[in-house]
């Protein structure tokens, strides 16, 4: 009896809550100058676009830099549905503070389209040489043949020639800045007059080490045969609230890039199999006007053809024609 009075006459002391953690900065600091954005698939709303949207302005607002420059090893907000807006914004902050991006990856968003081109652009048409980015990955977007020319014009028409980056071992050791396009909707002979004009160049990374080296202001990735590989017909257009971005519009999952990414490979393996289709129609249809059967090799006769024509010859046995066997014709070619 005498413990539990003890017990009731001792005052208990409330829990103090723990103060707020502060939360985790999206831009992290690698060393003492450089810093890197790893953002893949982690921005998932326009609220976490719009915030760290203000976090990299506050960092740029540092200039704790060399020279006053911040430096991004690397800045990936790949996979994001990231609205026109917002992509402008940070271009934007870009030019405004000369911040130099060594690899910029934005790939896998369907909002960057020419009007996200056109402030890329703008961006890449100012840095200097020391800020320009070694890097771009802009693959599965929506950029057309417009925004690629913007590109290949913010180049050409750099204020400060920055691109390609020079080297005191001679022009053969300039190096382009390496541009990754592919799964886009540019035509193919916007590419090719890129190349031949020397503003770009065909080139395929095989590894860590492999870097392009040369005259052009670019190199673009390329399959194995030298071919581009990309989309047909215009790209798919967003919603209206999905590309400007709006508080009462969520901008997307981040399983969406992937989903989208396989449906559209669907839907072009789709097409090419019915254009190849098509064509093999075609060609039978244009060899049966000749009188020609594509499936025994039989020449058939003229309009009131006499003997010897007569009836086809048998496929197989004797007198079987053509032999089994020969070069594109017989039953082992059916």
């Amino acid at each position: 009896g005498v413990q539990m009075l003890r017990k009731l006459a001792t005052p208990t002391l409330a829990r103090t809550p723990a103060p707020p953690s502060a939360p985790m900065p999206l831009i992290r600091r690698v060393g003492r100058r450089r810093r890197v954005v790893a953002l893949r698939k982690l921005l998932p709303d326009y609220s976490a676009v719009q915030n760290f949207c203000a976090e990299l302005e506050a960092v740029l607002q540092t200039r704790d830099g060399p020279n006053g420059v911040v430096t991004f090893q690397d800045f990936d907000v790949s996979d994001n549905l990231i609205s026109v807006s917002h992509l402008s914004r940070m271009f934007g902050l870009f030019a405004e503070f000369g911040t130099h991006v060594e690899r910029l990856r934005v790939f896998g968003n369907r909002a960057l389209d020419d009007e996200a081109c056109g402030c890329l652009a703008r961006w890449l048409g100012g840095v200097t040489e020391e800020a320009a980015p070694l890097e771009l990955h802009l693959s599965d977007c929506s950029i057309t043949d417009v925004g690629f020319r913007q590109l290949m014009e913010a180049f050409t028409g750099n204020a400060y020639a920055a691109f390609p980056r020079k080297s005191s071992n001679g022009p053969e050791n300039w190096l382009p800045v390496y541009v990754r396009l592919e799964n886009n909707y540019i035509s193919q002979s916007s590419l090719s007059s890129a190349v031949e004009a020397g503003v770009a160049m065909r080139f395929r990374r095989t590894g860590p080490g492999c870097i392009a080296r040369g005259l052009a202001k670019c190199a673009l990735m390329v399959n194995a045969d030298g071919s581009f590989t990309q989309r047909r017909g215009p790209p798919p257009q967003p919603q209206q609230d999905l590309a400007r971005g709006t508080p009462e519009s969520p901008l997307g999952s981040p399983g969406e890039a992937k989903q989208r990414k396989k449906a559209s490979r669907k839907e072009n393996q789709a097409v090419a199999q019915a254009e190849a289709n098509a064509n093999k129609a075609k060609a039978n249809k244009a060899n049966k006007q000749r009188g020609f059967d594509i499936g025994s090799g039989w020449e058939a006769p003229p309009q009131g053809g006499e003997p010897p024509w007569g009836e086809p010859p048998p496929a197989h046995g004797p007198g079987a024609y053509p032999p089994p066997g020969a070069l594109g014709y017989g039953p082992m070619y059916l």
